[in-house]
């Protein structure tokens, strides 16, 4: 599962919303199926590909989707 909060952007909502799912790590890439998307319901049942770094101080994905 996955929630945004406020990123400090101007104009943004505290809550920018949530998505979960399935998610696993394939050739180096960060593949996440979506089992419910708040911001796109159509992207329900489709997967996004992306990079990521993991380290002591946390984990994060990113990238533009690659499937």
């Amino acid at each position: 599962m996955c929630v945004y909060f406020d990123d400090h952007r101007p104009n943004r909502k505290l809550f920018g919303g949530a998505c979960g799912g399935t998610f696993e790590i394939i050739d180096g890439k960060y593949i996440e199926g979506h089992d419910f998307y708040s911001w796109d319901t159509t992207h329900v049942g489709q997967s996004t590909k992306m990079d990521y770094k993991a380290n002591e101080n946390g984990f994060e994905q990113y990238g533009k989707n690659k499937l």
